[in-house]
C-alpha cells in the first residue's frame, strides 16, 4: 500500500496573503503595523468609553473644530501651499497655517474616493492631484464637498492667499481623454458651452 503525501497547511503568512489577494490589493499589507494601527484604535474606544463618556457639548464642538482646523492645516498649508506650491500667501496666513498643521500631529493618505476627499477636506482625488499637483483645488473641476479649497478662497477674498494656479477645464478633458485609465471624470465641465 502507498502513502498518499498529506497536504501541509497552509503558513500564517500565506493565510494572510491569500486574504489580501481575495480583497484585490495589489500590494502586500504591513501586517505589523496594521495590526499596531488597529489595536491603538481599539485602546483608545475602550479609554474613551470608560473614562472620556459621558461628554460634554462643549468638547464635542472643539474637536470638530479641531479637526477642521487641523485638516486645513494638512491640506491647505503643508500640502497645497508648501509642497506644490499652488498659490501664494502673506505671512499672517502661513503662520495661521503652521499653527494649524503643527495642531495635526499627522499627515494624512489620500486616495481616489469621494468619502476620503469629504472626511480629509478634499484631499481624497489623488489621480488627479499627481496629475496636476499645482492645481491648488486638488480636485476636478469642482467637488462640493472640497472644504479647504472654501478656506483658501476665503483668504483669496480677504487679500492673503493669492497667485492661484488651477488647471483648466481644457487641459482636464483632454488628459482624461488622452489616459482614458477608467476613472470617472467626476463633475465634467462642457468646454463647448459659451457660458463658462
Amino acid at each position: 500500500m502507498t502513502e498518499v503525501p498529506k497536504k501541509s497547511e497552509p503558513s500564517l503568512g500565506e493565510t494572510f496573503r491569500a486574504f489580501e489577494k481575495n480583497l484585490g490589493f495589489k500590494n502586500d499589507i504591513k501586517w505589523p503595523v496594521a495590526i499596531s494601527i488597529i489595536l491603538y484604535h481599539l485602546f483608545g474606544i475602550y479609554w474613551c468609553y470608560h473614562y472620556a463618556l459621558p461628554v460634554k457639548w462643549q468638547t464635542v464642538g472643539f474637536a470638530m473644530f479641531m479637526f477642521l482646523l487641523s485638516g486645513f492645516g494638512i491640506t491647505g498649508g503643508a500640502h497645497r501651499l508648501w509642497t506644490h506650491k499652488s498659490y501664494k500667501a502673506t505671512l499672517p496666513l502661513k503662520l495661521f497655517l503652521l499653527g494649524a498643521f503643527a495642531s495635526a500631529g499627522q499627515n494624512i493618505v489620500p486616495s481616489e474616493n469621494r468619502f476620503v476627499a469629504t472626511v480629509t477636506l478634499g484631499e481624497g482625488w489623488h489621480n488627479y492631484h499627481h496629475m496636476f499637483p499645482f492645481d491648488y483645488k486638488a480636485a476636478e473641476h469642482f467637488d462640493p464637498f472640497n472644504w479647504c479649497t472654501y478656506f483658501i478662497n476665503f483668504f483669496r477674498s480677504i487679500g492673503w492667499a493669492y497667485d492661484f494656479r488651477e488647471a483648466t477645464p481644457e487641459m482636464i478633458n483632454a488628459t482624461a481623454k488622452r489616459l482614458g485609465d477608467g476613472t470617472p471624470v467626476h463633475n465634467p465641465v462642457d468646454i463647448t458651452n459659451s457660458d463658462y
